[in-house]
């Protein structure tokens, strides 16, 4: 402190500067002066890459598709089955499958029942006709077509 009242004051505010840098929170570390690189003259440099040729059309499993997505509703399954079951037995029964999505109930146990998207227009129709009361666990899986967001129009057999 004694050595500081020989110093004029602006030496002293610029120590107490320097003995201050590093000491804030959330600061990163920087290299000492002599560390650092210089900046290239000009400023920053970017470095340039040739442009990319046209995208490839995205082919899912190496099929070609008809551009038309098809989806089915299975119920009555049991409520431990995951997204990947799903999604491996119908890629192995019916078909390349585009999205899984299994609905939970008020308790966020599954319910039953999973929505199932093909790449494949014909796809829905193979697991309903396939698929339609196959027995998961002891109990027969119901298989829906869904047409374009809704449900065909359920008969009671009369």
């Amino acid at each position: 402190m004694s050595a500081k009242l020989d110093m004029a004051l602006d030496d002293v505010v610029m120590t107490e500067r320097t003995a201050r840098r590093g000491r804030g929170r959330g600061r990163a570390r920087r290299a000492p002066n002599a560390a650092r690189k210089a900046a290239p003259a000009g400023g920053i440099q970017k470095n340039t890459k040739a442009p990319k040729g046209p995208m490839k059309p995205v082919v899912p499993n190496g099929r070609a598709s008809d551009g038309r997505e098809s989806k089915i509703i299975v119920s009555n399954l049991p409520s431990d089955v995951t997204e990947k079951n799903v999604k491996e037995y119908f890629h192995d029964t019916i078909g390349a499958v585009k999205r899984v999505q299994l609905s939970y109930g008020p308790n966020g146990r599954m319910s039953g029942v999973v929505t199932i998207t093909f790449f494949e227009s014909d796809s829905a129709a193979k697991a309903l006709e396939n698929l339609n009361g196959v027995e998961v666990d002891r109990r027969p899986m119901k298989v829906l077509h869904e047409h374009h967001g809704h449900l065909p129009a359920q008969s009671d057999g009369s």
